[in-house]
């Protein structure tokens, strides 16, 4: 198939005539040249001076063209009002024929030599900390270790007004501890990270110091980073349990991995099979913007670019910065807290929230146009359409190994528009919502690989935003998020004043394979708030995973969205739906669906399912063959899917897909001991205790019994011998119902020590099961897995089964 690209070189090369002028840009080139095919400019900032003179009186659309080759990027490229289209025409920033022009954030690591134990070494002129090493097109990681955290340490106050990031008083934890026999010392703990993940989410916090107190190790925040995580109010930071220790030579024993030594400016990184270093294509990061298109207020944008052809490549996963620290924390999605603040997101309208940077970025701009790039190996977010965006576009492109999401629409602060309060991010007559974006026949493949919590494409408020026969594959959370603001600035909780921002946006006919790998409480499809006119329809999900809330996950306050001509391809038992009565959502309509399982939640006012044709084996008929094929990028983008790199996902301990195997306790009944599938078992095969026993013959439930005894009593226990191949985190399941109006405490011991309370909200009735999720750290070899119920009052739940998996 012939590239757009190279059709418009071989028409424009000849239409100068008709008012069009040109410029070219080649790595060979100087900017001492005069742009022309003979002479070109070297840079892309060159040529976008160069226009700057030329587009005030335009005649026809302006085309840049960049040859072939690499294009080294050692600060952000800017556009800014002055480099628009004008008079109706178009500047277009253009591969030339089918030559492959990159934008490079990184510069290439040669000069290897052996260090010791296979372990690799070079020198890597840099000042800052390297998170980010990409080797022969594969990812590599920062040097880890997966331990257990003791507890928190000390006290860090916070004065209100002390500093810019010091919104109210209050104290927390300087640190944690671990035991000493886990930590060695670290030649260089200020250059170490800690890594925390919770059920939907997860907190990096930077280390200032590593010190030793008796028989343990205190690591100390980097501050006011730490505070900041350990004060979110859902899904926080929590100074215990299982924890990955980032970025330090003593750690580097894996293939893959990598430690930047910034000191003594030294690259260390242990080669995969296979992979000679002499010949290696090393890249390390440096920036983490290729691109900035930034126009100044409402009234004067950027406008009328195109991009197309272009490979963006190579950014720097960079951690925000608060004060003299360094993390990333939020409560959800692609956002990060910037300020020690009140620790209710909501009730503050995200005042403390900001995006995450994305290696392109679009802001105060209408009419920008990306077709036929490529996006790979970007540390932190691809494209983001952030403020103030409207008329723009995104198709055709590919996009993958991703540290977050490929793309990004909106901001959480939009709340409403022009309000302009204390602590906005955008003033008055800057603050725009993005309108008309349109996502259409983009391929992202390998998402999340960084930042786990983020998903592939994230937007937030937005007015008529279309995703359309997408193929999106391999991502750690949902594969889409769309909305914002729960059920918090609905008519109910905002009488008279509820936001109307988010509306008309269209998710429809998009493929979705390999989501959900790692966190809980998403879905394929992932909404937020009250969005009138949107719709959901014609998409396909295959997914093998246990970790689904629902493939569409219709979260708090979800209203006014429909679909129909569905396909999810999921496990057993796996919701098809979550469109339970939970937080205010309402108005919702889904028919005519196909899937391999029967599983949904109900009961939301005016919400229904109709038309759920179950097929377990997957034996499509026709009507479901034609929806699978109608969906994901159209016959004239095909073309994208061979560009996916043939690559094997090579997962560190913390992916590891592999199950232990768990070994059923004493069983309390004389019924035989079921098979274990995938790391499950059935709850009537537990070694139980304090009262809880087993039913049977209840309709809903997947084996042969469920333990209903945790009604009888509290302190009621089930316990289980698990064998796990090693140490690391495990995913805890557990298949549940409660008809109880109150939620639920369930503590979970690990071989006699408490590892989480798990908070399990009612399925409003006994017959209505659910899953709910959390994370467990077992030692290699034999453990013990005991639920215990700590709630005082009666009914607590029923157990089906738990399922442990990596």
């Amino acid at each position: 198939m012939i590239r757009k690209s190279t059709i418009l070189a071989c028409v424009l090369c000849a239409g100068s005539a008709l008012g069009a002028q040109e410029f070219f840009v080649s790595p060979a080139g100087s900017d001492r040249n005069p742009g022309s095919l003979a002479q070109p400019f070297q840079t892309l900032a060159r040529a976008r001076d160069e226009v700057r003179k030329a587009n005030r009186g335009m005649t026809g659309d302006i085309h840049v063209f960049l040859r072939g080759g690499s294009y080294p990027v050692t600060d952000t490229i800017r556009f800014t009002p002055e480099d628009s289209g004008n008079n109706g025409h178009r500047i277009i920033y253009q591969a030339f024929g089918e030559e492959v022009p990159v934008l490079n954030g990184a510069i290439r690591v040669t000069g290897w030599k052996p260090y010791k134990g296979g372990i690799q070494m070079a020198r890597l002129d840099q000042p800052g900390k390297l998170r980010s090493l990409i080797v022969d097109g594969k990812r590599a990681y920062m040097a880890s270790k997966t331990l257990k955290v003791a507890g928190g340490w000390g006290k860090f106050e916070v004065k209100q007004g002390e500093a810019p990031w010091a919104r109210v008083s209050g104290s927390s934890f300087d640190g944690v501890t671990v035991r000493e026999q886990d930590l060695p010392d670290l030649a260089n703990a200020e250059d170490v990270e800690i890594m925390r993940n919770t059920k939907f989410n997860s907190h990096i916090i930077g280390i200032r110091e590593i010190a030793s107190e008796g028989r343990q190790r205190v690591l100390k925040f980097q501050q006011p980073a730490g505070a900041i995580a350990l004060t979110q109010k859902w899904g926080g930071y929590l100074p215990s349990g299982p924890q990955t220790v980032l970025n330090a030579l003593e750690f580097l024993d894996e293939p893959g991995e990598f430690y930047f030594d910034r000191k003594a400016k030294t690259l260390y990184y242990y080669p995969r099979d296979g992979e000679d270093m002499a010949a290696a294509q090393v890249f390390a990061p440096r920036v983490s913007c290729l691109v900035s298109i930034q126009g100044d207020s409402l009234k004067r944008r950027v406008q009328n670019l195109d991009f197309r052809g272009i490979t963006f490549a190579f950014t720097e996963a960079a951690l925000p910065r608060v004060g003299d620290s360094v993390g990333k924390t939020t409560v959800q999605a692609a956002t990060w807290c910037v300020a020690f603040d009140d620790n209710d997101w909501h009730a503050t309208a995200y005042r403390a929230y900001d995006t995450m940077q994305n290696a392109v970025t679009v802001s105060s701009a209408a009419s920008i146009r990306f077709e036929d790039n490529v996006l790979k190996h970007i540390g932190n977010e691809g494209i983001g359409f952030i403020n103030d965006v409207s008329d723009s576009s995104m198709v055709g492109n590919l996009c993958h190994d991703i540290g977050g999401g490929a793309i990004q629409i909106g901001h959480p602060q939009h709340v409403y528009e022009g309000d302009a309060k204390e602590h906005a991010i955008y003033p008055a007559d800057k603050e725009g919502v993005c309108r008309r974006i349109l996502v259409r026949n983009n391929v992202l493949y390998d998402m999340t690989t960084l930042f786990y919590g983020h998903a592939p494409i994230t937007a937030y408020f937005g007015d008529g935003l279309e995703f359309l026969n997408n193929h999106i594959q391999q991502c750690n959370y949902s594969a889409v998020s769309l909305g914002w603001g729960w059920n918090n600035f609905d008519e109910i909780s905002t009488n008279g004043n509820p936001t109307t921002i988010c509306r008309n946006n269209k998710f429809n006919r998009n493929r979705i394979y390999d989501c959900m790998r790692m966190l809980h409480d998403g879905g394929a499809l992932y909404t937020l708030g009250s969005q009138p006119d949107s719709e959901a329809s014609g998409n396909y999900v295959k997914a093998a995973t246990t970790h689904f809330q629902g493939v569409y996950h219709m979260d708090e306050g979800t209203a006014w969205y429909t679909g129909k001509d569905l396909v999810f391809e999921i496990e057993p038992n796996q919701d098809n739906f979550e469109l339970n009565n939970w937080r205010r959502k309402h108005d919702n309509h889904f028919r005519n669906v196909y899937s391999t399982s029967g599983s949904q939640k109900l009961g939301a006012p005016n919400c229904t399912v109709t038309d759920l044709h179950v097929i377990p084996d997957a034996n499509w008929p026709e009507e479901a063959l034609a929806i699978i094929r109608a969906a994901g990028v159209e016959p004239e983008y095909e073309h994208l899917l061979k560009g996916i790199p043939d690559i094997v996902f090579e997962p560190k301990k913390r992916y590891d897909t592999r199950q232990p195997v768990i070994t059923a306790g004493m069983a309390a009944t004389n019924d035989p001991t079921p098979e274990s599938e995938g790391g499950r078992y059935e709850a009537e095969q537990a070694r139980l205790s304090a009262g809880a026993k087993v039913e049977k013959d209840h309709a809903g439930f997947t084996g042969s019994g469920y333990v209903g005894g945790f009604y009888n009593t509290a302190n009621a226990q089930a316990s289980f011998q698990i064998e796990a191949p090693e140490m690391g985190t495990y995913t805890l399941t557990l298949r549940y119902s409660a008809g109880h109006k109150d939620s639920t405490n369930i503590a979970v011991l690990v071989n006699d020590e408490k590892s989480e309370v798990l908070h399990i909200k009612s399925t409003g009735d006994w017959k209505t099961w659910a899953n709910h999720s959390a994370s467990v750290f077992l030692k290699a070899g034999a453990n013990t897995v005991t639920l215990k119920t700590e709630s005082k009052s009666p009914d607590v739940i029923n157990l089906d089964w738990i399922q442990l998996s990596n």
